[in-house]
Formats: structure tokens, sequence, C-alpha cells
């Protein structure tokens, strides 16, 4: 997560986003949304977020896991 002790070189990713980084240190931020019954629900995976947008989608539902991936490296 950012702090304020970690220099950031791109855009601020909000808080409460998990990672996941590949082996060239390309981290992808990510906000995950559970279900009220996570093993029983569906998965809506809501691609967005290219460049400098790093607002994850508002759409939350007690019956889907949400999963918000933010593009920072992805190009037009």
């Amino acid at each position: 997560m950012n702090n304020a002790s970690t220099p950031v070189t791109g855009p601020v990713v909000p808080d409460g986003c998990g990672f996941i980084e590949d082996g060239a240190g390309h981290r992808l931020p990510y906000l995950l949304r559970p279900a009220a019954d996570p093993p029983r629900a569906r998965t809506l995976v809501i691609l967005h977020g290219r460049g400098a947008n790093v607002q994850p989608a508002k759409f939350a539902s007690t019956d889907w896991n949400v999963l918000c991936p933010l593009d920072r490296y992805g190009e037009g």
C-alpha cells in the first residue's frame, strides 16, 4: 500500500487496495468487495482504470464478489 514514507512515481492508489506483482516489478492494484457469502456468489470483474484513472468502480452488491483491477500500465 502507499504511505507517506514511500515515494510514489505513478498515480496514487486508493486505500484498501491489494496488489499483484509480476517478476518485472509491475504492481497491479485491485479492490475486492466480497459478497455476503463469497463461496456461493458469482464474481464480477470490472476492467477499467487505464492510465491516471485510479478510482475503482463504485458498484457493490451482497450477491456478487466484485473485483476491480486498476491498470496503471495500459496504453490506448
